[in-house]
């Protein structure tokens, strides 16, 4: 079973192990640019933009422009938003229990750390 097919079958269907990420991301750090949402996920800005546009067709996320400057937008998450996170944070908290409940804490961390450096690498690649 893949990985993808997995995180549907226990959390959503209908949402990818990497939308679900972005979608707490944006719960997480309200009224982000893409840019800054493109940092802290690891993904390219064209891939955030695509994914935010799919959000806000869902009901999701929207786009709104910065109060302080007119030119950038940040990503709101919408009421619909919110009740997805509230209803996928405990399913994929569970994942992560069982994740460290068979690789031990260090070893999840270790993993972690080991995911972190090489998504670094590939993203200055």
């Amino acid at each position: 079973m893949s990985m993808k097919h997995a995180f549907r079958k226990r959390v959503d269907k209908k949402l990818a192990p990497t939308h679900a990420m972005l979608l707490l991301i944006i719960n997480e750090y309200p009224n982000s640019s893409q840019q800054r949402l493109s940092e802290i996920i690891g993904l390219q800005r064209s891939t955030i933009a695509r994914t935010i546009d799919e959000f806000e067709k869902r009901g999701w996320a929207k786009r709104a422009k910065k109060s302080r400057d007119r030119r950038s937008l940040e990503i709101r998450i919408t009421p619909k938003g919110k009740k997805l996170v509230s209803k996928i944070t405990p399913k994929i908290t569970s994942i992560d229990q069982q994740i460290e409940k068979v690789l031990g804490k260090k070893k999840k961390a270790l993993l972690m750390n080991l995911l972190k450096e090489f998504q670094d690498a590939m993203w200055n690649y």
